[in-house]
């Protein structure tokens, strides 16, 4: 087994926590979670899914303090080991395959080789790498990440580094990074480097061996010149506080390379405000007391950003808020005072987290909304103090539970294996009942028909306090896990995904063992199929965006999407990055290369660029080589796919760094993207069709002014050239193509040519819609006094209907709709009714199985 032990620099120093004087009114003595009442019901499930995490440590931090009293060993921190139910511990062996082997996935062609940072020799069967941040100093490289293979360590150090000096073409794996007698790394590795003096800053948390304090640790180490070995520094603790009144998590750092001014931020969970954002900056000598960032939003508030600036003592902070009814925010402060003074916090653009579960394979019961910044330093850069942040969000889940349901299913046993799962219709509410997992696991399967692109939702409610449910979305072979959700005992689960295949489908509920009691507890599923409506940005469960801000993060711009592939496959976690050549890149985990048969459940990574400050973006390719299968990836850390990616730029390269599962555990991948590869020779910015048309936009570097060919090849003939057209300013192409036929698919490409030679690029196919898609185009007036005024379109001649629906779930108005044929039709949904009481209402439109809504408001 490898050494994991790494001698520092400096001798260690002991830290002695503070005297634990009982807290008056220790989290761990608290009643059991309290929603807070202003939050809608959904909304107050999201803040116990925030909470109840803080909670638990808080009072194992309380049975800390109280064995300390005691002298006694207490019970330690909480380990970052996965949940597992009844179908990990009986099938994983299963369905993983063993380890090392290769060749299972299709390959990809990738930008740049991928590179295996962690070396495995000696891990784990199951050992699995995730959540890595890399800093980057010259061909000097350095990766931290999470590393399962703590679990199986006296020390229990759940942290793992390695580095390079050829700019990541081999790397050395370190072990365990250099820290205080005492502490226990236990999660969030973050690395920032000062450009100017090539100091390296790792920063993650660390906690007591017995779980009496945590922390934030930041260590600092270097590179012995070109070529040499990296050395650790001086370590410092950031902030440390005891673990029986306060929990801090998901912190960050950065560093101002003009005066050396180190900035971390972190979420800080307490009895007090619940939950606040923190942050703590280190000037040479010691570090400051806490500056409380949010003004709002106290118990809702994680997942902070902490970026510097590009003007001198510039620094931001960012961090995600929970919304009181529906939408969530991203909120941010800046400084211009190197952290002195904060002006006030101002908003982002708010956006639908889906908060409840997260991408297929993930390992964690929950999802992930958290923003990623970036901020253009670069002295020549027309966007010069540009700040970029992204974000995955989904399309408005919400509307659809204010409508009733279209009847009951309950399940039928046996109903134990996918073979007899309970059938039920997408739009009724379906009942079980789950037995706890001794003497035997009690599978409840139940299958549903779907077709590609459609959104549902599956919203597990009113169920008996004892059961802790394993709930999951499975594909149609039965294996591959889309989906899982679980808001803790009582609670339930929300799964909001996007059939990427038309077919069968499956639910699974099947309790954890956390679960009490022996007898078959009941549950209800609240299941609903999710329109899209024209205020969604998203198309689907999950889409990547962008906004920016000229630097001073009071106006910001509407979010673009950044992922191009069909609307329904998942994409999240991403993160950005500014490089030298003033360009923002961003990557993020793609699902589109799953296999046929896999329902999407396979990832990679992806890249795009922006040249124009963000305002648009441009695909460049897939990052890795491989897909990874999570389902048959081991791991036995949680998260296993991490909770944020990493990608940093400098004048040279981009470098992003992501978990990968291509030999049947999760390791740690890198890439060295050089700049000069990137600009892709034309890429397809976007393809947009409608039955009379097909647009389509090209992009590529340096081309203004230069010409090229556009394609289209028709079912089951050769390519022929449809026109030469210049490309703008701009470096874009816009071809506009009439000569379609409703229902069609034709193949388009671009053709350019230079030396004599034609070279071919930026294809895509598209298909013609047949007609215009189910969709509310506009609700007016809105507000309105009296008259709903609805403006919609039906694909085609069919049973259809409009409703008025309170925000009760209750239907006012009715009004049959199919019978008015295929197309665009507008209609007074209240003309010749009385009047309706002021209030939120639902205009619904549903036809052949599908639901859009708009929201109207009357007033007095």
């Amino acid at each position: 087994m490898k050494t994991r032990l790494v001698a520092a620099l400096l001798s260690l120093v002991l830290l002695v926590p503070a005297a634990f004087a009982a807290p008056q009114a220790p989290w761990g003595t608290r009643p059991p979670f309290t929603p807070d009442a202003s939050l809608a019901p959904l909304k107050q499930k999201q803040q116990r899914l925030l909470l109840e995490k803080a909670r638990a440590k808080l009072e194992r931090g309380r049975a800390a303090w109280e064995a300390m009293k005691k002298k006694r060993r207490g019970p330690g921190a909480a380990s970052r080991a996965p949940k597992l139910d009844a179908w990990d511990d009986m099938d994983r062996a299963r369905r993983a395959p063993p380890f090392g082997a290769e060749g299972r996935f299709a390959a990809l062609a990738a930008l740049a080789p991928n590179v295996r940072v962690n070396n495995p020799a000696g891990d784990g069967a199951t050992a699995g790498q995730a959540e890595a941040w890399i800093g980057v100093h010259g061909s000097n490289l350095l990766v931290a990440w999470n590393d399962g293979q703590g679990f199986d360590l006296a020390s229990q150090d759940i942290q793992g580094y390695a580095w390079s000096t050829d700019g990541g073409a081999t790397w050395t794996d370190g072990g365990i990074p250099a820290k205080r007698t005492g502490w226990r790394w236990t999660s969030d590795p973050v690395i920032a480097v000062n450009p100017t003096t090539g100091v390296f800053y790792y920063c993650a948390l660390y906690d007591s061996a017995n779980g009496a304090f945590n922390g934030v640790g930041v260590v600092t180490g270097q590179f012995n010149g070109p070529g040499g070995s990296f050395q650790w520094g001086t370590v410092y603790s950031a902030r440390q506080v005891s673990s029986a009144v306060a929990f801090l998590d998901k912190q960050w750092i950065d560093v101002d390379p003009a005066n050396g001014t180190v900035y971390v931020c972190y979420t800080n969970f307490n009895a007090g405000t619940g939950a606040q954002i923190d942050l703590v900056r280190f000037t040479g000598t010691f570090w400051s007391a806490p500056t409380k960032m949010n003004t709002s939003g106290d118990g809702l508030v994680q997942g902070a950003r902490v970026a510097v600036g590009d003007d001198a003592g510039e620094v931001y902070c960012v961090w995600a808020e929970i919304g009181t009814v529906d939408v969530d925010f991203f909120r941010i402060r800046r400084s211009t005072t190197s952290g002195a003074s904060w002006e006030t916090v101002k908003s982002l653009p708010s956006y639908f987290a889906n908060w409840g579960a997260g991408a297929p394979g993930f390992n964690r019961e929950r999802g992930i909304t958290f923003p990623s910044i970036a901020v253009d330093r670069n002295a020549a850069s027309p966007y010069k103090g540009r700040v970029y942040v992204t974000w995955n969000e989904a399309l408005n889940y919400y509307d659809e539970f204010n409508l009733a349901g279209t009847g009951q299913k309950s399940e039928v046993e046996p109903n134990g294996t996918s073979a007899q799962a309970t059938p039920f219709t997408l739009g009724q509410t379906v009942r079980g009942a789950a037995s706890a997992v001794s003497p035997s696991p009690d599978f409840d399967w139940f299958s549903f028909s779907g077709t590609q692109g459609q959104t549902v939702a599956f919203y597990m409610d009113s169920l008996h306090a004892d059961l802790d449910p394993s709930f999951r979305i499975i594909c149609s072979d039965a294996t591959t896990l889309l989906s899982i959700s679980n808001l803790g005992a009582g609670a339930g689960g929300l799964m909001v995904f996007t059939l990427p295949a038309t077919g069968t489908y499956y639910l699974r509920v099947v309790p954890f063992s956390t679960t009490t009691g022996v007898a078959p507890w009941p549950y209800r599923i609240e299941t609903r199929v999710i329109g899209a409506g024209p205020g969604d940005r998203a198309r689907d469960h999950r889409d990547v965006f962008v906004t920016t801000s000229s630097g001073t993060a009071t106006t910001w711009s509407t979010p673009v999407r950044i992922n191009d592939e069909p609307g329904w496959f998942d994409d999240w976690l991403p993160e950005i990055a500014v490089a030298g050549n003033h360009q923002a890149y961003a990557i993020w985990y793609d699902w589109r290369d799953a296999p046929a048969g896999a329902c999407g459940g396979h990832s990679n990574v992806y890249l795009s660029r922006s040249a124009d400050g963000g305002a648009t973006w441009i695909e460049v390719g897939a990052v890795t080589d491989q897909t990874t299968n999570w389902t048959s990836t081991a791991s036995n850390i949680a998260p296993n796919q991490g909770d944020y990616l990493t990608l940093v730029a400098d004048a040279n390269a981009v470098y992003p760094v992501w978990a990968d599962g291509r030999f049947g555990t999760a390791d740690i991948f890198f890439s060295n993207i050089p700049l000069a590869v990137t600009p892709a020779l034309a890429s397809l910015v976007s393809a947009e069709a409608l039955p009379d048309r097909v647009t389509l936009t090209w992009a590529a570097t340096d081309a203004a002014g230069h010409s090229a060919t556009v394609y289209r090849r028709d079912a089951g003939a050769d390519w022929r050239a449809m026109a030469t057209t210049a490309f703008a300013g701009d470096g874009r192409l816009v071809h506009v193509d009439t000569d379609v036929v409703p229902g069609a698919a034709y193949d388009y490409r671009l053709g350019l040519r230079e030396g004599g030679v034609e070279t071919f690029a930026g294809e895509t196919r598209v298909v013609v819609p047949a007609g215009p898609d189910l969709a509310i185009a506009a609700v007016r007036p809105n507000p309105t006094p009296r008259d709903v005024v609805v403006t919609f379109a039906l694909p085609r001649a069919a049973s259809a209907s409009l409703e008025l629906v309170d925000i009760g779930g209750r239907r006012v108005r009715t009004r049959e709709v199919g019978s008015l044929g295929a197309g665009r039709h507008t209609v007074n949904l209240t003309e010749g009714t009385a009047a309706l009481p002021a209030g939120v209402y639902i205009v619904a439109l549903h036809a052949e199985g599908r639901t859009v809504t708009r929201r109207v408001s009357i007033v007095p």
